[in-house]
């Protein structure tokens, strides 16, 4: 029997103040463990010159118990691209992967459009201590092609018996409704195989299939634990999904043993969100994690993160 026991809010809107007053948001959290801390890489975002939103990523670390804040980023780790680039208007999300040498940031960075509101591909930044990054190379690593047309982006990489996986994100239709603003993006998960890390080999296909026909999924995250591969995202409603309720944001979760056939079964997360104000009405961008051989999951709340991100552990009863 398997029960999630909800651990409440971790990292609040209010400690995200602590690094900017001007900051909202903590959105996709994402966990590394190192000897003596958690860190989680997060992005949050602030209005530009144009009344815009911008995102940029930061970290916090806590200890090893997740109880206490030991330290945070005093200012951006990595800022916005450079004009015309395909991560000009922000990065989120970022998602950080331990190397030999240091750590590599999987970055998807997002660009403004006219005929829709955005489009987004995966650059590469690296780091020495985690604390501060550089871009590797001006342009994406990972971009839409032939078979991935748009919205390519969510990247989490990690590298399993010798060959590093990555599973992100792509788009294959844009949706209109009268009553939206703007037209509204359809995506689901891949997955892609790397020797290097940098130069990737996708198949142009969903890997999850078993889904609703409206259903679109977004950030990715694995974790190798007892014997299975265990996938945590977050899937949506193509339209009304911003206020919260049914077509909102939900955790989904599939399973594998081979990192080829996937199976969904959500009914794996039943029970892990608290119902409290902070994700009563939404819960997206999950990272899934081991500390102190357990099964962590972190994931943000109601609108998107602006309450911060809490937590949750895997009970085997």
């Amino acid at each position: 029997m398997t029960i999630w026991k909800n651990l409440g809010l971790l990292f609040s809107s209010r400690d995200i103040k602590r690094i900017d007053k001007d900051l909202c948001f903590a959105k996709s959290p994402q966990a590394i463990v190192k000897e003596n801390s958690v860190v989680f890489y997060f992005t949050s975002q602030m209005k530009d010159q144009e009344n815009k939103w911008i995102a940029r990523p930061y970290w916090v670390e806590f200890d090893k118990n997740l109880t206490s804040i030991l330290n945070y980023s005093s200012e951006c780790i990595l800022g916005v691209g450079d004009l015309g680039t395909f991560d000009e208007h922000g990065i989120f999300p970022f998602s950080v992967t331990p190397k030999d040498d240091g750590y590599i940031a999987y970055t998807t960075g997002w660009s403004r459009r006219s005929s829709v509101d955005v489009d987004i591909s995966i650059g590469l930044a690296s780091s020495l201590d985690g604390d501060l990054f550089q871009r590797c190379y001006p342009g994406p690593i990972m971009a839409s092609s032939y078979r991935e047309p748009f919205m390519v982006g969510d990247a989490f990489v990690r590298k399993f018996n010798g060959q590093w996986y990555m599973w992100y994100i792509f788009g294959d239709s844009w949706h209109v409704n009268p009553k939206e603003p703007t037209p509204q993006r359809q995506y689901k998960i891949s997955q892609a195989t790397s020797d290097d890390g940098i130069n990737w080999s996708r198949s142009g296909q969903y890997i999850i299939t078993d889904v609703r026909k409206e259903e679109c999924q977004a950030l990715p995250s694995v974790a190798f634990y007892r014997g299975k591969y265990h996938m945590v995202f977050c899937h949506r409603e193509i339209f009304d999904f911003r206020a919260g309720g049914e077509k909102a944001y939900k955790l989904g979760y599939a399973y594998s043993s081979d990192l080829v056939s996937w199976i969904r079964d959500d009914s794996f997360l039943s029970g892990i969100n608290s119902n409290e104000d902070w994700d009563h009405e939404m819960q997206c961008y999950p990272n899934v994690f081991i500390l102190n051989d357990e099964l962590y999951c972190v994931y943000n709340g109601n609108n998107f993160g602006e309450n911060g991100f809490g937590f949750a552990k895997l009970d085997l009863k």
